[in-house]
């Protein structure tokens, strides 16, 4: 009775999907460079209801935007994010590839 009752659920529900939500991965990386703020600004233009960034802590402890451990995958820097601090990073170009 039990897997009856589990199947009948798992059916009733199946159908009762809610809208997909547009999020934008990264910022939306094919707008503006993946894990920026301009990414993020243009994400919310675009009625994104949900952003999916990643977050990584600077030598000094402050919260930044970047995916990859190395700066070199990204931007004009070489190194880990962790070892510059938040006013080194600053300086970081993580657009030079966008002109």
């Amino acid at each position: 009775m039990k897997k009856i009752l589990t199947a009948l659920c798992l059916l009733a529900t199946a159908g009762a999907r809610a809208a997909p939500q547009l999020i934008a991965h990264r910022g939306g990386t094919g707008d503006a460079p993946e894990n920026t703020l301009p990414a993020i600004k243009l994400a919310l233009e675009n009625n994104a209801e949900a952003i999916w960034v990643t977050v990584q802590l600077s030598r000094d402890g402050v919260p930044v935007l970047y995916r990859s451990s190395d700066l070199s995958a990204l931007t004009n820097s070489e190194g880990k994010v962790s070892s510059l601090t938040a006013a080194e990073l600053a300086k970081v170009d993580a657009g030079w590839k966008w002109g």
